[in-house]
């Protein structure tokens, strides 16, 4: 029954645009109209498109980085975005083990629809506070899947990897243990949410 109505809708919308149009050829604008009345009576209506790159988000990082990490996107395309980053928790890598803080910058860009893949390479500049106060050049790339839900919110699962480059300080609060120079691995599993 419902597919009759359909098709008996879809013939007097046809119909009313021929009559209306002036030697059945309808312009541009009653075309684009046309389409839209058609696909609403066949069920086939599609919701416009939507910005699919959020501007804030929050991450709890589980791995030699063990803590949140929040961010803000500065230039939003339709599928990518350049953030700012914050970190605070624990570090954990080679050159020794403390609380520790940082900042940064990731290009994040998204390949799918409402579940999408990410991928996100970026920098940070990583502090610890204890144990040899090491700075490091953190190069790292974010491998994530992203499920988004409402408007704009999303649900994050996704894993960094990359490296820490000593700069400064000692490792394990040793005074011949210098870290300049020095790389140790960043592997971390996080989990976060998106708006």
């Amino acid at each position: 029954m419902r597919c009759k109505l359909n098709l008996a809708g879809l013939i007097a919308v046809l119909f009313v645009a021929n009559v209306a149009s002036p030697a059945g050829c309808a312009d541009e604008p009653q075309a684009d109209a046309l389409a839209e009345k058609t696909a609403v009576l066949t069920g086939e209506w599609a919701a416009p498109a939507r910005n699919t790159s959020p501007t804030f988000g929050i991450d709890l990082l589980l791995g030699q980085m063990s803590g949140i990490r929040p961010s803000l996107a500065l230039h939003i395309n339709e599928n990518s975005s350049l953030q700012i980053e914050g970190y605070y928790g624990g570090l954990f890598t080679k050159f020794g083990g403390s609380e520790g803080a940082g900042a940064g910058v990731r290009w994040v860009a998204s390949h799918g629809g409402l579940d999408s893949v990410t991928i996100g390479p970026g920098i940070d500049v990583l502090f610890n506070f204890n144990d040899g106060k090491a700075v490091m050049l953190a190069p790292t790339v974010d491998l994530a899947w992203r499920h988004s839900f409402g408007n704009r919110g999303a649900l994050v699962l996704g894993i960094n990897a990359g490296v820490g480059i000593g700069l400064s300080g000692r490792g394990n609060g040793d005074e011949d243990d210098r870290v300049t120079g020095k790389v140790t691995p960043l592997i971390s599993f996080y989990s976060g949410l998106r708006y």
